[in-house]
């Protein structure tokens, strides 16, 4: 186990992706004073805010990098990481005031990301709600790698929580999206779209050469882990849980896997979906 200390970043953006002051989606993206090692998709930054009554950092999935400015890469050295965030407590209701030039503290990048699958003959990525930003980097380095046949299934509860998806459009994969409200797409749960693309009678590939990846709530990824299992697909799940250190020490985020327990922060938040018991 290794300890990091926290950096300071200061705040160059911090914009609203809804419209009205009822927005409670928002995108912020954070100057590192330091370089930090390379950032995997699907690793965490833990944010820490300038408040007495908030003293746990907050996890975050890293939606995107960047180095001031230049092209993204896989190495942030001392550039931009950005993060999008929900306001549904005190909490993310103060980040939502940062304004440009506050500073934060943060350690980053934490956890253990995805693993892109070179050899398989399909990806699938799989996010449901605001737990779809931590598909974004992964899918935006699947098309710098030119990886083909990507595709891409949101889901939500309704319209207005896919405030990312034009951004996924921007990358120009195959997208599915489902709503449970039926406001976007197909109405219902987006493994029911999942499962119903993996049971096409004239699928061209073999389950087992395909990949899946997936990040949002856990109910999402136990159906996700059950389709996996079930069908032998190869599959990467980034799973969601309470943290408080980042880094496996206060075992608050643990998770059941056949080795016994793993802390989500460290051993994850991606797993193989065969490590797990229950995701």
């Amino acid at each position: 186990m290794t300890i990091q200390s926290s950096i300071s970043a200061r705040v160059i953006s911090n914009k609203p992706l809804q419209k009205g002051s009822a927005c409670k989606y928002f995108r912020i993206a954070l100057a590192l004073a330091k370089p930090v090692k390379k950032v995997i998709p699907g690793q965490f930054i833990h944010i820490r805010l300038d408040s007495k009554n908030h003293i746990l950092p907050r996890p975050f999935t890293i939606y995107d990098i960047s180095n001031r400015g230049r092209p993204a890469r896989t190495t942030v050295g001392g550039g931009v990481i950005e993060v999008v965030y929900q306001v549904i407590g005190q909490g993310t209701e103060m980040m939502s005031r940062l304004k440009p030039g506050h500073k934060v503290r943060v350690l980053c990048p934490l956890g253990n990301g995805f693993r892109i699958d070179k050899k398989s003959l399909m990806s699938v990525l799989v996010g449901g709600g605001v737990g779809s930003a931590g598909l974004y980097l992964l899918l935006k380095q699947m098309m710098a790698q030119q990886i083909k046949n990507t595709y891409l299934f949101l889901g939500a509860r309704s319209k207005s929580d896919l405030c990312l998806l034009p951004e996924f459009r921007r990358l120009n994969p195959y997208i599915v999206v489902a709503t449970e409200d039926g406001s976007l797409g197909t109405k219902g749960l987006i493994t029911a779209s999942l499962e119903k693309f993996l049971n096409n009678s004239a699928f061209p590939i073999p389950h087992s050469r395909m990949a899946l990846y997936s990040c949002g709530p856990s109910g999402m990824s136990q159906a996700i882990r059950k389709i996996s299992m079930a069908r032998r697909i190869p599959a990467q799940l980034s799973l969601e849980a309470r943290m408080a250190c980042g880094v496996g020490l206060c075992r608050v985020c643990v998770c059941k896997t056949g080795k016994g327990y793993s802390s989500v922060c460290e051993d994850g938040p991606v797993f193989d979906a065969r490590e797990l018991s229950e995701a």
